[in-house]
């Protein structure tokens, strides 16, 4: 009794994920003592949104009149949670998205955080880097900034860049000639994470209709048998980010050579007697 009366609240946090009702904050005075006392003949109003604001009115008597005054309990925006994949993509420049921060009072920007420092600001979920991004594994994390300063951030997350494509060397060796064989050899070398995505696979396409092969081993040896004409081998090697190196051999094989008719003695062809002849010591045909 005797004492300005005034306005006052306790906020609660609730957090449905903690299964149980957290206790009450501290009591807050509303009503601003310079304004004069409250008169609680004038009533008080309350609302509140979705996302936890709240609005509360009242009357205050001043020594210059009456003023409705209301206070205002702007919760902190919500967490951004971050989309962007965590598996390796051969992109440069990789697109960040992120979830909008929850609220309803907004404007509110983002600032974006890559290994640690602090990289761009938007005012949009998504951001795409100007320059490009070094091959390699990426700590990065947003914060976001409501209209009153208040900040909420994001986990940290993970991105992975890697453009540049496996190291591929290969040999062919053999004669070409149809119906020989030939031997490939092919080895692939890629940097494994977290400076790059490692090396997937092999892949061989023969050029000549038959099936290609892929081959998840880094170095193989193999043997093919063309038939006459010219073809295209197309090798490659592939990372886990899907960058490939291609390498094309042209081969033509030839037909085999024609075996040569064998000759006889000092060169000469082999003499050849007619059946019908007579021959040295016979009878001849009607002789008595």
């Amino acid at each position: 009794p005797g004492s300005p009366i005034d306005v006052r609240a306790r906020t609660l946090e609730d957090d449905p994920s903690a299964g149980q009702l957290p206790p009450f904050a501290p009591e807050a005075v509303l009503s601003d003592p310079a304004l004069g006392p409250v008169d609680p003949a004038a009533g008080l109003d309350a609302d509140g949104t979705r996302a936890g604001d709240v609005a509360v009115a009242f009357v205050q008597n001043g020594v210059d009149g009456r003023r409705l005054v209301v206070a205002v309990y702007d919760r902190a925006p919500g967490l951004p949670t971050l989309n962007t994949t965590s598996k390796w993509r051969s992109r440069a420049r990789p697109d960040l998205v992120w979830s909008p921060a929850f609220d309803l009072w907004g404007p509110v920007s983002y600032q974006v955080l890559l290994d640690g420092l602090p990289y761009a600001t938007t005012t949009t979920p998504l951001y795409s880097p100007p320059l490009p991004i070094a091959d390699g594994t990426h700590r990065w994390q947003v914060i976001a900034t409501d209209r009153r300063g208040q900040v909420a951030r994001s986990l940290a997350g993970t991105f992975r860049v890697d453009v540049t494509p496996p190291a591929l060397t290969s040999s062919v060796s053999g004669q070409r000639i149809a119906g020989k064989p030939l031997k490939l050899r092919l080895s692939a070398s890629d940097l494994g994470s977290p400076a790059g995505s490692g090396f997937a696979f092999l892949r061989v396409d023969w050029g000549d209709g038959s099936l290609p092969l892929t081959s998840f081993e880094r170095s193989i040896v193999l043997q093919h048998v063309y038939r006459r004409g010219t073809f295209v081998a197309r090798l490659s090697a592939t990372d886990h980010a899907g960058n490939s190196i291609v390498r094309e051999w042209t081969l033509t094989i030839k037909k085999p050579k024609k075996p040569k008719k064998k000759k006889g003695k000092h060169g000469k062809k082999p003499a050849v007697t007619s059946p019908s002849s007579p021959t040295t010591g016979g009878t001849a045909p009607g002789a008595p």
